[in-house]
């Protein structure tokens, strides 16, 4: 699927957004707004008494969860090639780039963070943590039918 197919079916995805959908969006888009304390928390990585480093891995709080259930019921987690989207590597290392991000970009970003978490552990929580996840579901919203 080329990226012209890929946006044409995450276009058509927003417009199906029903009030319902686009209000649990609104509702994740509030809780992760960015704060002091962190979406999550990191566990792990201590030396144990023989020796040995466990592994860390984080644990993604209940705001998250309501991001991911919300993006997922609205139909807007559409898979792309996004191991390859060289915005999402921008989106997610600098803010200075967001103010660019489209309805397309916010559901792409959202999933590129989504995805890159299972190859990379905590890469939503930190997406989360800096404020992308935020903007994007932003982004998201601006691209979702205004359905009062």
């Amino acid at each position: 699927m080329d990226d012209r197919e890929t946006d044409d079916r995450i276009l058509k995805a927003l417009a199906a957004v029903t009030g319902e959908q686009r209000r649990a969006l609104e509702q994740a888009r509030d809780a992760v707004a960015p704060r002091e304390a962190s979406f999550g928390e990191w566990h792990g990585g201590q030396r144990g008494a023989n020796g040995q480093i466990r592994m860390p891995w984080a644990t993604s709080g209940p705001e998250l969860t309501l991001a991911v259930e919300a993006a997922e019921a609205a139909g807007l987690l559409v898979p792309f090639p996004w191991t390859t989207w060289e915005r999402g590597r921008a989106y997610l290392s600098d803010p200075a780039t967001w103010p660019g991000m489209t309805p397309v970009d916010g559901v792409k970003t959202f999933v590129t963070a989504l995805r890159a978490n299972r190859f990379s552990e905590g890469v939503l929580l930190e997406a989360a943590d800096d404020g992308v996840l935020h903007r994007a579901l932003e982004a998201v919203l601006e691209g979702c039918p205004d359905l009062a």
